[in-house]
Order: structure tokens, then sequence, then C-alpha cells
């Protein structure tokens, strides 16, 4: 029979979530263990936010090259290309080094690796240890989806993490999804002079839910890469040892590329731990009951924290997560309730991708929809960004804003002023009377917040404050 430790909290997991939520622990003075499973170094670090931010620095990089230096030869972008891949890979190596060393200081005797198995109610088994918890913070994250026939074709089948680990970029690539991620990668590598080939079942790209967005997205990103949208998509070895990627009931579009990324989603590992044996059920999706403000499972004594719930993968959620999950558990029985952030997400597909808010299809009824573009706008014209447009969801009655979308140059920061206008409940009239300045983008929200006061058919006045109006 093994030895039981008994400890406060028990945190699985030890990515953004987990570290977040093992600061709370320890700030609250509890004794702990910290398992993880894999690799340390946080997905973030090691597979998603850095290393995708890197490449995509890489190949802006690139494309400025190219345009600065038109004489240059294939073979000249190419070798620049694979050092950049280089330089973006060692960032990425640096980036996990530096969260590596955290999470030991972090953690301290606390960290144990291995694999753990949920065997009770507060139980914890990690190899011949047992460890007894008093409460139990899930945050083992996600992994890639790729179909089992397709990972049976052996080396060249990549998904989101193993792409990372390619010493050279190939000639060319499938790539199998273009949601965010799909898009970020496909965009990056094709500017990165891979021909890249895109495929997915959706009509679609990019995840975005505002229908005049995801068109202009489409159309703007055709320029960087050959899309099969909207039709069924297959993967098989060729002949000649290749990849042949088709699309269509027929087949009819075929290409032969050198591998595939498969960037179909993540999906929860938590039907991997044997939650049932602590009497929780999980739904037909593999989800647990979690109360969103609390990060509680039900009445039980679990937390889960980050894209193990999949409700909003994204790190600085799962960080939020993470802290929300902690804290409780180390006062388990409080139920301490926190307010979640309005939600944002950003593509940095250059020009950016943003969602804030309100999603455009759980708009209320009679939501007001607003727009500004690059027509006349003077920073849009200097850039050559002709594609730049802001929408803007506005309540009928009181002019506040619920929500945006958007595809810009600099749309990451315009997403975040955006976000932050949401969050305080600003209405469109108090964010015109906000300095803009000549010449920015920010002056494509300016137009759009002017097409949504002359939609609310109030009278139009200066877009300034009165003297001696509070601040």
């Amino acid at each position: 029979m093994p030895q039981i430790t008994e400890i406060d909290v028990a945190i699985l997991g030890a990515g953004t979530a987990g570290l977040n939520a093992l600061r709370q622990v320890k700030e609250a003075g509890k004794s702990f263990v910290l398992i993880e499973r894999g690799d340390l170094g946080t997905m973030c670090a090691r597979v998603g936010c850095i290393p995708s931010k890197a490449v995509l620095h890489a190949s802006d990089l690139l494309r400025a090259c190219r345009e600065a230096d038109g004489s240059a030869s294939a073979a000249q972008l190419a070798e620049r290309a694979n050092a950049l891949w280089q330089r973006a890979r060692a960032t990425r190596n640096e980036s996990v080094k530096g969260m590596v060393d955290e999470t030991r200081e972090l953690a301290g005797d606390g960290l144990i690796q291995g694999d753990a198995h949920i065997v009770g109610p507060g139980d914890i088994q990690v190899g011949e240890r047992l460890f007894r918890a008093r409460a139990v913070v899930i945050a083992t994250g996600s992994a890639p989806v790729v179909p089992p026939a397709w990972q049976a074709l052996g080396d060249g089948v990549l998904n989101t993490d193993s792409l990372f680990d390619l010493p050279v970029l190939p000639q060319s690539i499938g790539l199998i999804g273009l949601g965010a991620i799909g898009l970020e990668m496909g965009v990056a590598l094709s500017r990165l002079g891979v021909r890249v080939t895109g495929a997915d079942q959706s009509n679609v790209v990019g995840g975005i839910k505002d229908p005049l967005i995801a068109q202009a997205a489409r159309q703007h990103f055709e320029r960087d890469l050959p899309m099969w949208l909207d039709e069924p998509v297959d993967v098989k070895r060729s002949p000649s040892g290749a990849f042949e990627i088709s699309s269509g009931e027929d087949g009819k579009r075929r290409v032969e590329v050198e591998c595939v990324l498969v960037a179909m989603g993540r999906r929860s590992t938590l039907a991997t731990l044997g939650l049932e044996k602590a009497g929780i059920e999980l739904d037909a999706h593999g989800h647990a009951p979690v109360d969103p403000h609390t990060m509680r499972v039900g009445e039980s004594n679990f937390y889960l924290a980050g894209d193990v719930d999949a409700t909003r993968p994204l790190q600085h959620e799962a960080a939020d997560e993470g802290s929300m999950a902690g804290w409780n558990a180390a006062r388990h029985g409080s139920d301490d309730r926190w307010q979640r952030r309005v939600p944002l997400s950003i593509a940095f597909t250059n020009p950016d991708i943003g969602a804030i808010g309100c999603p455009f299809d759980t708009l209320p009824a009679g939501t007001l929809v607003a727009e500004g573009g690059a027509k006349g706008n003077a920073r849009s014209a200097i850039t050559g960004e002709r594609d730049n447009v802001v929408r803007l969801y506005v309540a009928p009655v009181t002019g506040k804003l619920l929500g945006a979308a958007l595809l810009a140059g600099a749309g990451e920061h315009l997403a975040h002023l955006l976000a932050w206008a949401v969050q305080r409940g600003e209405t469109v009239e108090q964010l015109l009377q906000l300095p803009f300045y000549h010449p920015t983008v920010e002056e494509i929200v300016q137009s759009a917040l002017r097409d949504a006061v002359s939609k609310l058919h109030r009278p139009r006045g200066l877009d300034l404050a009165p003297a001696g109006a509070d601040r």
C-alpha cells in the first residue's frame, strides 16, 4: 500500500493556470504539491503564444526585406528565412528555460514530475506515491486534435505542438484547419517562403463571427495562401512518399506537399484523469460542471483552470482562472466569486483580427452595428493597409459599446482599447470625447463612433465635453 502524504492543495499541471494557482496557494500559506506529467515550461512558452508570435515576427521581417531588396535571389531569401526561423526557435527556447527556472523556484520541493491519476475525492496517485488533498486544482491543459488515420501516416504529419521542432523550414506544407492558430501559422509560413495550401471544412477563417470581417479576412489572406474552404478534406501518402492533400467530395482539388500541419483545435485532457473515481461525471463533450466565477466543480473539492475547461482557451484567461481556482482551493468552502474580464481574442496575422466583448452571433436583438474603414484614413493610405475595418456593436437606447470586431494593421492595440471601453461601460458619445491623434489607425475607431452616433439619431454637437463637465 502506498504511503499517504496529506496536503492542503494538489495542483495538477504546471502551465500558466497551474502556476497562477500555486502563487495563490503559497500566498495563503497552505501546503501543496505541483504535479506535472510532461515537460516543464508552460504551453504558452513551449508551443503557444511565444513561438507562434516569434515566427510571425520573423515572417514580417522577411517580407520587409523582400520588399526593400527586390534583387535577392530565391536561394538568398530561403537562407534568410531559415536564419529567421532559427532565431524564432531560439526565442522559444530562451522563453522555455526562463519558465522552467521560474517553475522550479516557485514550487521548490513541492514539484512532482509524473503521471497523476485521481483515485478518490481528494486522492491523487503518482507512481507509488499517494497524495491526499483537502482541495485539488486541475490545470492539465489540452492536447492537439489529429485524426488517428492521419497520425498513422508517419513522420511529416505535424501538429501545432511539434511544428516548432522542425530544424529547417519545409519547401511546402498542407495546412488542415484555418482557425485562429492555423491561419496565423499559415500566413507566417507563407511569408517565410513556404508553399502553403490551406484547407478547412468551414467556410470561415480565423473563427470569425462577424460576417463582414470574415469576408474581408478571407479576401485579404487568400493573397498569402490558397484556401480550400467549405468542403471535406483528406490526407494520404502519395506513391512518391510525399503527402497528398485533397478537397471536395470527389477530391477535385489535389496537391502534393512535403509535410502536413494539422491545426484542427485542441481537446481537453480532463477525460484522462479519472474524475469519475471522485464522483464527478463528465458530459457528452467531456466537460465538467464548473462555476466560471469560482472555478469550483459543482459541490466537490475540485477546481478547474485553463484550457482543460475549454471555455476560454487563452493565456490571459488561464492566468485568471488559475488565480481564482488557487484562491478558492486554498480557502476551500469559501466560494469567493470573481468578475470575469470582457472577452478579448486576437489573431496576430498582420493585419490582425480582433474580437471584443459580445460576439456578433449572440448580440441582443436591435443592436446597432457601426463601421469605420481604411477609406479616408490617412494612416492606412500611408502604410498601404487598405483592408482595415472596424465594426462596433452598440446598445440602441443607451449608446453603450457592447463589443467590436476588426481586421486592421496594429489591430492588437485597437482591440485592447475597445476591450477597456467595453469593460468600463463607455458610451459612443463618451468615447468620441477622447483624443484621437492624426494620422493614426485609431481614427478608424473615431469614424466608427461617429457612424454609431448618426445611427442613434441623436442631435449632433461637437465631439467635446462641455467645459466644467466631470471627468
